[in-house]
């Protein structure tokens, strides 16, 4: 295997922080992703579907295979300042479910993972947009005459 990917199937994308190059796993599926089953198991409670479930295990899979060969990779690479110190796994995939009981069900599901964050495509665009719009120029004031104060 290869930080190219060559000779093995390795996850969508491999990132190393710029301050302490710790590595995180981000593994993309679609945006039409099942996250639940579609009924529900118990009353009310949906499981995780079939898809989620093996996209988790992927990923720590990945992660694993990863972490045992990362001194070889390392070496290989020359890249010499990536870490992994603690590898956080990220899935991307499908959308907020639209029934509360659902909503309550992924949200269950998702932060009982301890090792891998699940993300909509929808809560990913929601943050982008968030982001865009905090960094964004604010409107500007309307111009005042030379003689009023400057305000500050």
């Amino acid at each position: 295997m290869r930080f190219g990917g060559q000779g093995a199937k390795i996850a969508d994308f491999l990132l190393a922080t710029a301050s302490t190059g710790n590595l995180a796993i981000i593994e993309i599926k679609r945006p039409d992703t099942e996250l639940l089953t579609k009924t529900a198991y118990r009353e009310g409670v949906h499981a995780p579907s079939s898809e989620l479930s093996a996209t988790i295990v992927q990923i720590l899979d990945q992660r694993f295979k990863l972490h045992k060969n990362l001194v070889n990779l390392k070496e290989e690479s020359g890249l010499h300042d990536i870490h992994a110190y603690s590898m956080r796994c990220i899935v991307i995939a499908g959308t907020v479910p639209q029934s509360a009981r659902e909503k309550k069900s992924l949200e269950l599901v998702r932060n009982s993972l301890a090792d891998v964050m699940v993300v909509t495509f929808d809560e990913l665009l929601g943050r982008l947009v968030e982001i865009h719009r905090a960094l964004s120029p604010q409107a500007l004031p309307p111009a005042t005459h030379a003689e009023d104060p400057i305000p500050f």
